[in-house]
């Protein structure tokens, strides 16, 4: 079975319009162009050391 590592973000915050889903298992390259200077919202320090760990864990870094 498969484990799913996500991180949910509601959209009571910036700028998001709904709830979304960080899916730490999908990591992409994109190009620095596609980025744009504004965020649409900031993740706390505790959701960012969550998408941290399940990152380390995917990548076996520990």
């Amino acid at each position: 079975m498969k484990e799913i590592y996500l991180v949910n973000l509601t959209s009571k915050r910036g700028k998001l319009e709904s709830d979304l889903d960080i899916l730490c298992d999908q990591i992409r390259a994109i190009d620095i162009n596609r980025i744009k200077s504004d965020s649409i919202a900031k993740l706390s320090e505790r959701e960012m050391m969550e998408v941290e760990e399940m990152v380390k864990i995917i990548l076996d870094f520990e």
